[in-house]
């Protein structure tokens, strides 16, 4: 199975040794800036790829060709994990400040844990990063935003996650949803019997169909 992790975080490093890396800094497989189209990557390479606290810092009208071109170098059948920070979360926590402590962030930039400073912190920059500007924030999702925009490039069977991150885990503010590439479908016809042929998605056997 070949993965691949774009924005790998810095301190922890990929995942495990199978995965390869894309970033545009640290020692990685791929140096490349997600933001330049198309990918160096050929079409129908991997089976999975997963960004973590990665696409709210592309542009916000770019996303859907974002996740096209990501959809581009799966396989089919191969699925997509996005993690984000989640929008209504950020809100909530803004509007109910109890539920700040529920967030595992440090609270570097905010000692006296002043409930805008942390809104400020989680929609637009959580760290310095090592540029400011490369670090910044330049979209927000909520579950129907992105749902609607994995539905856009293409995937289907789309659906929440439920559980933690596959890597660092972002805490009470996470949203995780996975899509899939569509199974291309296969025609072939046996000239021996004349018969059609036609492979079923996601059901392992044949089904035969008699030609009139």
């Amino acid at each position: 199975m070949k993965k691949l992790e774009i924005g790998p975080n810095l301190e922890l490093g990929k995942i495990s040794s199978e995965w390869d890396t894309m970033n545009i800094i640290g020692n990685c497989t791929i140096k490349w800036d997600l933001r330049n189209l198309p990918l160096p990557i050929p079409d129908d390479t991997y089976d999975l790829v997963y960004l973590s606290h990665v696409l709210e810092h592309i542009e916000w009208r770019k996303t859907v060709n974002i996740l096209r071109e990501i959809k581009r170098i799966l396989k089919p059948n191969g699925r997509v994990e996005i993690w984000v920070p989640d929008m209504d979360k950020l809100i909530e926590g803004y509007l109910h400040p109890e539920n700040i402590s529920k967030d595992t962030l440090i609270w570097r930039y905010n000692p006296n844990k002043e409930p805008t400073l942390w809104f400020n912190a989680r929609m637009f920059s959580l760290t310095d990063g090592y540029k400011d500007e490369e670090n910044l924030h330049r979209a927000c999702f909520n579950k129907e935003l992105l749902i609607k925009r994995l539905t856009q490039a293409g995937f289907e069977r789309i659906k929440i996650l439920n559980r933690k991150p596959l890597g660092y885990d972002h805490g009470w503010i996470n949203l995780g949803i996975e899509g899939y590439k569509k199974i291309k479908h296969k025609l072939s016809i046996d000239p021996n019997i004349g018969n059609i042929i036609q492979a079923t998605p996601y059901i392992e056997h044949w089904r035969i169909y008699e030609v009139p």
